[in-house]
């Protein structure tokens, strides 16, 4: 075992073949590759994965977040009206338990 340079001296990357850039490792991956019955295409995502898979699986987490955020803040604004509404509701028996004249809605109440 020699030194590859690669900083694995008599490690497990040995280069196979002769000095570096002549492409034996390559060569020798290849025909590695045919003994075990794979193809030597390399993609960048794991199995059979065509573009349109992998551009759906990219803009999977920026739909489920985008969606997360959208429900979350639905949810404050309908907590926000329903809480006016008690709120006014509420007001509204207090002032009439008073006897005083109930509150005329303005432009900003539903």
């Amino acid at each position: 075992m020699g030194s590859t340079g690669d900083g694995f001296e008599n490690g497990p990357r040995e280069r196979i073949g002769g000095g570096a850039g002549d492409g034996c490792a390559q060569v020798a991956h290849r025909a590695h590759l045919r003994r075990l019955g794979r193809s030597d295409t390399r993609t960048a995502y794991p199995g059979d994965m065509d573009y349109w898979v992998a551009a759906l699986w990219t803009l999977l987490p920026t739909v489920l977040v985008s969606l997360i955020f959208f429900f979350v803040l639905r949810s404050i604004v309908r907590a926000d009206r329903t809480e006016r509404r008690v709120y006014a509701k509420i007001q509204a028996e207090e002032r009439a338990k008073r006897g005083l004249p109930p509150v005329a809605p303005g432009p900003a109440d539903g």
